[in-house]
């Protein structure tokens, strides 16, 4: 029986610039924190609900993904007062942009990739939001979704300082054939109204 794979993505390369001792934590000891962030619950719900926007097309259908995540409609994940705020990303990205499928050919979303690091008994494990080709310029671009609470000058030099997306376009290129030209951040700033008591 061989050893066991091993694989670096890209939180883990992420997590150790950070702080090497919660890298430790995390990825060698496999100590996780309990419970969630509610930060990490709404990223996780709009990108379920894009997923199903770019596959289909349909904002009703991205709309039932979201619900999932709702526990007042039955699901789970989401405290109201989050489920607001991903609602409210959701609506308002539909409103601005419309259905993706009329300007972009969607080529693959949520797709998973592993790549062999060369020299090493290491893999590389990702998995790309989506990849789409432009229809109005006819280069393939690479899209990663992302919500924040902040969007500034700082957190604009911190995703394109951020080797994620050049990780991802190897991947891409070298494990489902598909070679990028440009890289899209699709950055949504989640809502600050926050709900009054009993609401």
């Amino acid at each position: 029986m061989g050893s066991p794979r091993r694989t670096v993505s890209y939180s883990s390369l992420s997590t150790f610039q950070t702080c090497p001792k919660k890298y430790w934590w995390s990825y060698v000891q496999k100590i996780q924190k309990i419970g969630s962030s509610g930060a990490r619950d709404i990223g996780t719900a709009i990108h379920s609900a894009l997923e199903v926007l770019f596959r289909t097309g349909k904002i009703e259908e991205a709309e039932d993904a979201l619900n999932k995540y709702s526990s007042l409609a039955g699901g789970y994940g989401l405290d109201p007062e989050d489920y607001y705020k991903a609602k409210g990303i959701l609506t308002g990205y539909w409103k601005r942009w419309g259905n993706p499928k009329d300007q972009y050919e969607v080529r693959l979303v949520e797709k998973n990739f592993c790549v062999q690091i060369p020299d090493s008994d290491y893999t590389f494990d990702g998995r790309i939001d989506t990849v789409v080709l432009d229809r109005t310029t006819g280069r393939i671009q690479l899209w990663d979704h992302k919500t924040a609470g902040r969007v500034d000058s700082d957190y604009i030099t911190r995703r394109w300082m951020d080797l994620q997306l050049n990780l991802y376009a190897i991947g891409s290129a070298e494990a489902l054939g598909i070679h990028v030209d440009e890289y899209v951040y699709d950055i949504m700033k989640k809502p600050e109204i926050r709900l009054k008591k009993n609401e």
